[in-house]
């Protein structure tokens, strides 16, 4: 019986026009690559122990469930603003809006006060929340999951405030952006 000659190949889709591999040899290499999926940026903030404490968190997720109310927020392994947050009852989530840009570094900040000139709005329960952001949550922490260098928590939503003004800031290739929003909405 003959050999058949193998049956020639259709170009693999990964190499498609204008995609480029990126490496995954470091942690870096990673990160870059992940600066490509626009995100949003929340402020985490409550009161712990009579002190204001906050991070801002870059992988902040609404909708993981509609009922019961459900999101998700990433925070690094061994963060010390995260212990702390985590010992709190409440938490406020402030989905940070297009005009408030500048609390970026000011929330991420190592050092100083991170709330210097902010007025928070505090539940009884101790959440802190920045006003004019795109969305209000207020939630507690429901379950740690440890992946990798982060821990992805699960948050369960007891209050929910939302702006019909204001528009999200978005993280995006190692910078701020902002949404245009299409003429129609997309699922009406």
């Amino acid at each position: 019986m003959a050999a058949t000659a193998p049956a020639p190949q259709a170009p693999h889709r990964a190499d498609e026009p204008g995609m480029q591999r990126m490496p995954l040899s470091t942690r870096q290499d990673v990160e870059e690559a992940f600066t490509r999926s626009p995100t949003s940026l929340a402020a985490v903030a409550a009161r712990v122990g009579g002190e204001l404490v906050g991070m801002v968190a870059s992988t902040f997720e609404t909708g993981v469930s509609f009922d019961p109310p459900r999101a998700l927020l990433s925070v690094r392994s061994g963060s010390r603003t995260w212990r702390a947050l985590r010992r709190s009852r409440s938490l406020g989530i402030s989905l940070l809006s297009e005009q408030q840009g500048g609390l970026v570094r000011q929330l991420s900040s190592r050092t100083g006060d991170r709330f210097a000139g902010l007025d928070p709005v505090e539940t009884p329960d101790g959440a802190a929340l920045l006003p004019g952001a795109a969305l209000w949550l207020e939630a507690e922490s429901d379950n740690e999951i440890a992946v990798g260098d982060h821990q992805l928590v699960l948050l369960a939503v007891a209050d929910l405030r939302s702006s019909s003004e204001a528009r999200p800031l978005i993280y995006w290739q190692r910078g701020l952006g902002r949404i245009e929003p299409t003429a129609a909405p997309l699922f009406p």
